[in-house]
């Protein structure tokens, strides 16, 4: 978000779109390094993780786990999914308000599928979701939602690009 804001800050698509690169290469790296930043922040949180373990830090209480870096991976594709078509589209300035919204939906729609789940345990729906989950290896649903998640972020891509490409500038 902070780079975004810089990039129009700045007026970065003007040099940008004056250099001999495509408009498509243009997206595909913002796409790219929002990846890149998550790999980062995951490693970041391994070392400094492992650091405080070993260390003996007393806050640390457990090494970053496999679905530690699942969440981390699958809501930063999700959020990146959500956020660079409406920038491409809007620019930084109309996307503040947005980025507070997506964040807040990112760590709350999860309570409230959780409670809704809890208060509504007959629900044809929220019965037919716990049938599939209970009766679904725990290994293939993370892939499958990792992998839901990866094709949601390429079709956002593929979204960013078109508008990115019709975009005056």
């Amino acid at each position: 978000l902070t780079a975004c804001g810089y990039d129009d800050k700045n007026k970065v698509d003007i040099i940008l779109n004056s250099l001999p690169v495509t408009r498509t290469e243009i997206v595909i790296s913002k796409y790219v390094s929002s990846v890149c930043f998550a790999i980062v922040g995951i490693g970041f949180s391994v070392l400094v993780g492992g650091i405080g373990i070993y260390t003996g830090f007393p806050r640390i209480e457990r090494f970053i786990s496999i679905n530690d870096i699942l969440v981390v991976l699958i809501g930063g594709l999700l959020f990146t999914a959500i956020f660079y078509p409406l920038y491409f589209k809007f620019g930084m300035e109309k996307m503040r308000f947005v980025n507070v919204v997506l964040f807040m939906l990112l760590f709350f729609v999860p309570n409230i599928i959780t409670s809704y789940v809890a208060e509504n345990p007959n629900s044809g729906a929220v019965k037919w979701s716990l049938s599939i989950i209970n009766e679904t290896s725990t290994t293939i649903l993370k892939m499958g939602s990792l992998l839901a998640i990866i094709i949601i972020f390429l079709l956002s891509l593929l979204l960013s690009t078109k508008i990115y490409k019709n975009r005056d500038l």
